[in-house]
Formats: structure tokens, sequence, C-alpha cells
């Protein structure tokens, strides 16, 4: 009897597991679209930007022959910071502001200790706009718009030998002739978030200088200057980044 009750449980448990792998087997499962969508872009922080910008300088560069100094030759590097922040209340938009400036000098020495020299100087200060497109986890794009002001300074000098009891005398002129501009630029930079903490950016830039306005000395205002003279040229930039990135 005990044999028998044995072999009815083992029977049964066989045909529970026989019947639920069949329930199983018919069982239909309804495949269902499940879109993955791209995280949306979010970036606040601030550090190093550089950028290598070619300008025009063929009319400075008559001056430099004219009082026999080597030509400028393009592009300028430029280094500064920027700093930019997300705006909550429209997704993948953020705001920044920067700063960046840089030099170039052409100088040579001539008889009796006489020193010729042009140094050109050009900066930027402005806000920009942007707009973020992830493409891939820690990968976005961002088209923007910046705009703000700039500034060309231009001095021309010619020393011999320079004392503090020469301030008084002739001995050493210089001119400073400054531009000051308002200026639009569209740009796009691709930006890769290392960690959430640091990000690198690629990018490039075209600035677009207007309503200038020139003086020399900051006292005489200059006409008749060569329209080429802006801060107008196509523009590679870099960056290095610590703050928060989350895309």
């Amino acid at each position: 009897m005990r044999r028998m009750f044995l072999f009815l449980l083992l029977f049964c448990a066989i045909s529970l597991v026989a019947f639920s792998q069949d329930d199983l087997q018919n069982i239909q499962f309804e495949e269902s679209d499940v879109k993955i969508e791209k995280p949306p872009y979010f970036g606040l922080g601030g550090g190093y930007v550089g950028s290598f910008i070619f300008i025009n300088v063929d009319d400075l560069n008559k001056v430099c022959g004219v009082i026999g100094l080597n030509n400028f030759k393009s592009p300028f590097y430029l280094s500064g910071a920027q700093g930019f922040t997300a705006i909550g209340i429209i997704p993948n938009l953020r705001i920044g502001f920067s700063g960046y400036s840089g030099y170039k000098t052409e100088e040579k020495k001539f008889d009796y200790n006489q020193t010729k020299g042009i140094k050109y100087e050009i900066g930027f200060t402005g806000f920009a706009v942007d707009y973020g497109f992830v493409v891939i986890k820690s990968l976005a794009v961002l088209p923007g718009l910046g705009f703000g002001w700039s500034s060309i300074d231009i001095t021309n000098y010619n020393v011999t030998k320079f004392e503090w009891n020469d301030l008084t005398t002739n001995n050493y002129t210089s001119n400073q002739l400054k531009g000051s501009f308002w200026f639009v630029e569209p740009h796009v930079n691709i930006e890769f978030a290392v960690t959430p903490f640091l990000m690198l950016r690629l990018g490039t830039q075209y600035p677009i200088g207007f309503r200038q306005k020139w003086q020399v000395n900051d006292v005489v205002e200059v006409g008749s200057v060569p329209s080429s003279l802006k801060p107008n040229g196509f523009a590679i930039n870099f960056g290095l980044f610590v703050g928060l990135f989350n895309y």
C-alpha cells in the first residue's frame, strides 16, 4: 500500500512537471516596441579655453614693410576662461560668459641701438547661448551664438635708450591705436564628458565685428582705418572644464 501511494505521488509529480512545460510552450509573449530615449543635456561648470583665430593682417603688414619689420602671420593664439550653466526651464539650453585674448609682437633692432616694433593684441568678452544635442552617452554637439564686445590694440614704438628722466624728453615715441567693436559669433562645439565632473571640448567659431571706433592713445579719434582691421575670422577652439556634466 505504501509502495502504491509513493508510485501515485511520483506519477502526479511527473505529470505536473510535464503539464507545466506544455503550458510554458503554449504561452505567447507579445513583443512591445521599447523606445530608448537619449538623455537630456545638462552642463554646469567652468574652465580654460584656447582659440587659434585666422584674421586678416594684410594692411598691418604694409605698415611693417614701410618701417622695416617682418610680417605678422595668422593664426593668433588667444587664451582665457569660460563659465556656463544650464537653464532649467528650457531643456538642453545653456548660457555662458567668457573672456580671452592674445597678442603678437614684431620687433627689430637697428643702428645706434634703435629698436622699432609693433604689438598687435586682440581680445573678446561676451555671452553665449547654446543648445545641446546628446549624440551618444557623454558626447554632445552644441550649436550656438555668441555676442559681446571686442578690442584690437596696435602699439607702434621706437626707442633707443630709456631712463626715468627721459619721460620729459622725446627719446621715446609710442602710439597706441585702439579699436572697439561689438561682435556676434556663430559657433559649434563638440563636448565629451570624461567623467561627470570633467569635460573636454573641441569646436569652431567665426566672430564678426561691427560698429567699430578707433582712437589713438585714448584721446584722438582715428580716421581712414582700413576696413580689414576687424576681429573677424575663422577660429578653432578647445577647452578643459570642471563642474557637473550629466548627459
